[in-house]
């Protein structure tokens, strides 16, 4: 790619944006259900780009002003100067039940990427929406652009809604796929079961990151307009209730949602390690039980006022493969539970009285040891006692590893692993024990 003849001002210019608007790069917003295609063609393509290489993918845009738009826009890779744009606030999220068959974007993913692709020769800028506005491509019309309008945040008089909105909306069109690996900084998630979502599916990537901060103000409140409203799940934690001979009991799935979710239909489907659907299935899943928490932490028998809720799962454990939640049908959850990435670990306790606890384990590959791992020593009422990430130095060549503690007593019940947030492990301590996960 060769750069612009004018790049150096360019570049001094983006000094100042920097500075004076805290620019970070260039947006492009997505539902989470085209990363596959992005990843998987390693670019990101137009919307023409993605019908001549016969990608599908789930389209958020507003119609009513894309099809007004020129072939030079339907040609182009578009891209934001800035987050949190007005088409983002109309769509973004899962809608109420009778606004769900309207175009929108349910799990809104933002990708972050590199301000260099403003000096090559192959973009070009948009002094607003690009369907309507000027277009250009030399630093006197990048550095003439209504930036205080583009970054634009607070509120504003009724007469300059259009105004504001439009140049909200500027753009920087690529003629050309851009590049996933050379130029992506980083992915960004609304919420904690987004990211966790995407490393069950995608596997980890160093690139994912979490703010919420970025997205519309309407995640913390309510929208303008009913079609405007939405919900997501926030984060959700899984956790297991265990027999005396220490085989798993219960599953619990406690799932935290971003407002109030009483005008939502939750559901969910269970499979067992086959793929196969044993949600009713009373040989493998003999009770289900809905648990609902309000702001106070009081259990409820009803959704009514709740932001949280539990799903206690009793049955034959060890066959549970997969677990899926959808809000309004939409796939929200997607957890196995078939993990690979630990391929065996072992414990057992050591010394004359037993104060020493010793733990093994085995990884896939060392792939893993570019995430953070951590571990937690929890007691038998799932009070964590103990904490902390793993430093594993210099040796990061290596696959097996021992965690000595010295530390251990009886109140030590269970052990929690993770990679990322995301759980590996999670059994009870006991003097003896060697589980393999792989076949």
């Amino acid at each position: 790619m060769n750069y612009k003849k004018d790049s150096n001002y360019i570049k001094k210019y983006v000094g100042f944006l920097k500075q004076q608007y805290n620019f970070k790069g260039l947006y492009h917003f997505t539902d989470f259900e085209n990363l596959e295609s992005i990843f998987k063609s390693g670019y990101l393509y137009s919307r023409n780009g993605c019908n001549k290489n016969k990608i599908i993918f789930k389209d958020g845009a507003n119609h009513d002003v894309l099809d007004k738009a020129q072939d030079t826009v339907h040609d182009s890779v578009r891209l934001y100067y800035r987050p949190k744009t007005p088409t983002l606030y109309d769509n973004e999220g899962v809608k109420l039940k009778e606004y769900c068959d309207k175009i929108h974007i349910p799990m809104p993913v933002y990708l972050l990427f590199d301000e260099e692709l403003l000096y090559l020769d192959t973009t070009k800028f948009s002094n607003g929406n690009a369907t309507r506005s000027d277009i250009g491509c030399t630093y006197e019309f990048f550095q003439s652009m209504d930036w205080s309008a583009i970054f634009h945040s607070t509120w504003f008089y009724p007469e300059e809604r259009d105004y504001i909105v439009n140049k909200r909306h500027a753009e920087l069109l690529s003629s050309k796929p851009i590049s996933i690996d050379k130029y992506l900084k980083s992915i960004i998630f609304r919420c904690e079961a987004d990211r966790k979502r995407a490393i069950n599916v995608y596997g980890h990537n160093s690139k994912y990151e979490v703010d919420l901060s970025i997205f519309s103000d309407k995640n913390t409140g309510h929208a303008r307009n009913d079609w405007q409203e939405n919900n997501f799940v926030k984060d959700y934690n899984i956790c297991y209730e265990f027999y005396e001979n220490l085989r798993k009991k219960k599953l619990i799935i406690e799932i935290e949602f971003q407002k109030l979710f009483t005008d939502y239909d939750i559901q969910f489907v269970i499979e067992d390690v086959n793929g196969v659907n044993i949600t009713k299935n009373k040989n493998y899943i003999y009770k289900i039980e809905k648990i609902y928490i309000d702001e106070f932490g009081n259990k409820c028998k009803t959704k009514e006022n709740c932001k949280k809720g539990l799903i206690e799962i009793s049955g034959n454990i060890e066959e549970i493969g997969k677990f899926y939640l959808y809000i309004n049908g939409i796939l929200y959850i997607d957890e196995d539970f078939l993990k690979e990435e630990i391929r065996k670990y072992e414990m057992f306790l050591k010394e004359q009285n037993n104060e020493k606890f010793i733990f093994t384990w085995l990884l896939k590959n060392n792939k893993s040891l570019n995430y953070i791992h951590r571990y937690e020593i929890l007691d038998i009422n799932n009070n964590i006692i103990k904490s902390r990430i793993i430093d594993f130095g210099d040796y990061k060549e290596s696959v097996s590893w021992k965690l000595t503690l010295d530390d251990y007593n009886e109140n030590w019940y269970k052990i929690k692993y993770y990679i990322d947030d995301i759980v590996y492990i999670h059994d009870t301590i006991c003097n003896k024990k060697v589980i393999c996960t792989e076949e």
